[in-house]
């Protein structure tokens, strides 16, 4: 991918003086893609540092994800990151109240690790505590938001609040456009050239 303020000829001379005399091998190599393999009962992992000034509990919930392809999966990839957003907004309210049984708490869904998996997605909760005698009450309190989250959703004014942060920082996005760095192109069209045909991507792509 070749994306940036350029003289697209001489890029595109570039590219072919330079990749140009490749070929495929006779015989490639089959594209290997990996998985993780299903658990049947919890892992749990203890990790020390005598040096680390506070206690983490980091619960992690995997299953069976999906490649964004569709305008429908685009539209729940959305409404997934409005939630964790929404959430969000609680986990700090509770902390500025100073009600909250724990010093930092996080929840997300989505991709496992960023995407490393494709197949991969899953729910993380986060909490963390100063002492080791208060972690469980930590953990205790994000589950209790998770589950009212999971039980009785959000208010309307939540979703109000959220649909304006998200509009706004669009409008922004586009406002600022020309300010965008290249690199954000280039990964948005390595995303959308993995997920058409072969003999539908493009070799190059020049703006």
């Amino acid at each position: 991918m070749a994306v940036g303020d350029f003289d697209p000829a001489a890029v595109e001379k570039m590219i072919k003086e330079n990749f140009g005399p490749l070929k495929n091998p006779a015989n490639p190599k089959p594209a290997l893609t990996y998985s993780l393999p299903e658990n049947k009962t919890p892992l749990f992992k203890l990790v020390t540092d005598v040096e680390f000034p506070y206690h983490v509990a980091n619960v992690m919930m995997r299953h069976k994800g999906h490649i964004t392809k569709t305008v429908t999966d685009a539209r729940e990839s959305m409404i997934n990151n409005m939630v964790n957003n929404m959430l969000a907004v609680r986990i700090n309210e509770l902390k500025q109240k100073g009600t909250a049984p724990f010093l930092e708490g996080q929840f997300s869904y989505g991709p496992y690790q960023g995407g490393m998996f494709p197949d991969v997605d899953a729910t993380s909760i986060l909490a963390v505590s100063k002492g080791p005698e208060d972690l469980l009450t930590a953990l205790k309190g994000m589950m209790v938001e998770v589950e009212r989250m999971a039980q009785f959703g959000f208010t309307a004014s939540e979703l109000d609040v959220m649909k304006k942060n998200m509009e706004a920082g669009n409008e922004k996005s586009y406002r600022e456009k020309d300010k965008a760095p290249s690199s954000s192109y280039v990964q948005a069209y390595v995303k959308t050239s993995s997920t058409v045909p072969p003999s539908l991507r493009p070799t190059t792509v020049m703006s």
